[in-house]
């Protein structure tokens, strides 16, 4: 029977409570199978049935059609669901220094403390002629989320209602994807799981300095998942299924004078210009998995037109990632490099070039709902480290420029979709960066603790 599009909007509607319920944790989770406990649980080796019925009831408010599910086949339209990514965070800020370090103490407008909605994307997504996939996905604005302080004012954020993804995917075989639209260039390690997938509440410092938010572009990828060949085979692949590679051409410039601030209309010009990006990948067996970016860019550095400038950060980003995982076991190790740093204070980074980094990120799954994360970072470069923006370079009264960055982090992952953990998961931690140094002006880059909380939904 076919469904109007106002039932279908009743039929997200009971969702609401469902996920509430999940977020609060009142869903009834089934324990460990028996003899479990000796047995290593990954990602990939939690069986499907460990979803539980509430888990499973609440994505499917969100898949509105399935052509084979609903018996209405269908030569246009395969497939259609609604799509939320959703996280509400809170953030302590102890800088060395106590709370007189702490922007807009003095006038009772303090931010040591910090709520906000981190993430809130509504969107949909469609696969269409039994080929193509189209996404869409918007940044919902309006809410009670991060203002961004400027002179000394806590202004609105340019994200509200912007056009966050807007891409059509299209299968060119067993092994090719290409991609069109505004898409996430998804180069060094952390930067290319999603924000839902990641394991810490925030990136590495030197990961968020050298990426690029969402741009308008083309991209191809040749294989990006060789392992999974290796494990569904039980070996290894042959030699030449093992290597993969992902490519595109991204435009910079996602927002500008006379854009406004919904980014929905992209503003190009000379300046921002557009950069071109390299992945090669290689499995070498079904634990170990290696990743090369090269990325460019074709910017006017010199040029004083003032937009926002929305690229890698810098004009060539090398970045070299190794993934093994072992059961229960999974580290991220990370060398990064960025020569001719752009889009960092010119004040305070005069002098400065290039930045260079390293991170590693173990994890451990402690059972079917709880994994240990642990992450150190570290970057340096005269007059070119930046520190992460939430909260450390925006909040406190220390530089965001620095010449060399430390940072330790500790954390616990808490999933209640076990089967699907970053479906629904709580997430803890704290973390001390150090920073050594001063910038061009003088001022001393952040050093002291932060202590975090986040709660993560992804349909």
């Amino acid at each position: 029977m076919q469904r109007t599009h106002l039932s279908h909007l009743r039929r997200l509607l009971p969702a609401l409570p469902l996920i509430g319920s999940a977020l609060a944790g009142e869903a009834s989770l089934p324990a460990l199978s028996a003899g479990a406990g000796n047995q290593a649980i990954s990602k990939a080796s939690v069986p499907a049935n460990g979803n539980t019925a509430l888990c499973s009831q609440v994505k499917e408010y969100f898949h509105w059609f399935d052509a084979k599910r609903d018996h209405l086949e269908n030569p246009v339209i395969q497939d259609f669901r609604v799509t939320l990514c959703a996280q509400y965070q809170g953030a302590y800020l102890d800088p060395a220094g106590g709370g007189q370090r702490v922007r807009g103490c003095n006038d009772g407008n303090s931010r040591r403390g910090n709520l906000e909605w981190r993430r809130l994307y509504l969107g949909c997504s469609a696969k269409l002629f039994d080929r193509f996939t189209f996404v869409n996905n918007w940044e919902i604005g309006g809410v009670n989320t991060r203002y961004r302080y400027t002179s000394d004012n806590w202004d609105a954020p340019s994200q509200h209602w912007m056009l966050f993804e807007f891409y059509l995917k299209s299968e060119l075989g067993s092994r090719d994807t290409l991609y069109i639209g505004k898409i996430k260039p998804g180069y060094t390690g952390e930067y290319r799981l999603s924000s839902s997938a990641i394991e810490t509440i925030e990136r590495s410092a030197l990961v968020n300095q050298l990426s690029a938010y969402m741009n308008y572009g083309i991209e191809w990828r040749h294989n990006a998942e060789p392992w999974k060949n290796c494990r569904s085979s039980g070996g290894a692949a042959p030699f030449t299924e093992r290597f993969g590679w992902q490519t595109g051409v991204y435009l910079n410039g996602n927002d500008g004078p006379g854009s406004g601030q919904s980014r929905i209309e992209p503003v190009f010009n000379s300046s921002t210009g557009c950069f071109t990006a390299l992945s090669l990948i290689y499995a070498a067996d079904a634990n170990n998995r290696f990743h090369l970016d090269w990325t460019h860019e074709f910017t006017d550095v010199a040029s004083p037109s003032p937009f926002c400038y929305q690229g890698m950060g810098a004009v060539d980003v090398l970045a070299f990632t190794h993934t093994y995982t072992d059961g229960r076991f999974e580290l991220m190790s990370e060398a990064m490099a960025g020569f001719n740093t752009i889009g960092l204070d010119k004040k305070r980074a005069e002098g400065g070039n290039n930045v260079f980094g390293l991170a590693f990120i173990p994890t451990y799954r402690i059972g079917e709902r709880t994994q240990a994360v642990f992450r150190y970072q570290c970057s340096f470069g005269r007059n070119g480290v930046r520190s992460d923006l939430r909260y450390y370079g925006t909040n406190a009264d220390y530089s965001p420029v620095s010449d060399a960055l430390h940072g330790v982090y500790a954390g616990m992952n808490f999933f209640l979709c076990p089967a699907s953990p970053h479906q629904t998961k709580l997430m803890v931690g704290t973390e001390y960066i150090y920073s050594r140094g001063r910038d061009a002006v003088g001022d001393k880059g952040f050093t002291g603790w932060q202590y975090m909380a986040a709660v993560r939904a992804s349909f």
